[in-house]
């Protein structure tokens, strides 16, 4: 069961989130046209509820900026462990098959809460339809 409290304040920092600072294809952008853009583990890294009731600290890249990501063992046991789905979930809620060269933009934010709401709500998800490969 996946686990709910977490996924509800992950669907809290995407909300949050610009639109337009929504980018699935890196940790953080800062060169982004619309200013510094993350990706929704990069927008919960910065949020103080993820940093004091989470290991999210444990997921940051050794070069934050500018990083694009890939789902590594250690990301992949964290992320599953804190958000209590399976690998393949993980994998597909982060577009962690996602590139530098990706549309930004490819995924909405819309996508990334039907996401999240589909783990709340019990069922499983899939890759993102706007992901270039």
């Amino acid at each position: 069961m996946a686990n709910i409290k977490v996924l509800k304040q992950l669907r809290r920092v995407a909300e949050e989130a610009p639109d337009e600072q929504l980018h699935m294809t890196s940790f953080v952008d800062t060169n982004a046209s619309c200013g510094t853009a993350r990706c929704l583990i990069g927008w919960a890294i910065i949020d103080p509820w993820f940093q004091k009731h989470t290991r999210i600290n444990d997921v940051l890249p050794a070069d934050f900026a500018e990083t694009h990501f890939g789902l590594t063992p250690k990301h992949a046991k964290i992320l599953k462990e804190m958000f209590d789905i399976d690998g393949r979930e993980v994998s597909a809620l982060f577009a962690f098959h996602s590139y530098m060269n990706s549309d930004p933009h490819g995924i909405s934010k819309a996508d990334v809460l039907a996401s999240i709401d589909a783990l709340i709500e019990g069922h499983s998800i899939r890759p993102y339809a706007g992901l270039s490969r």
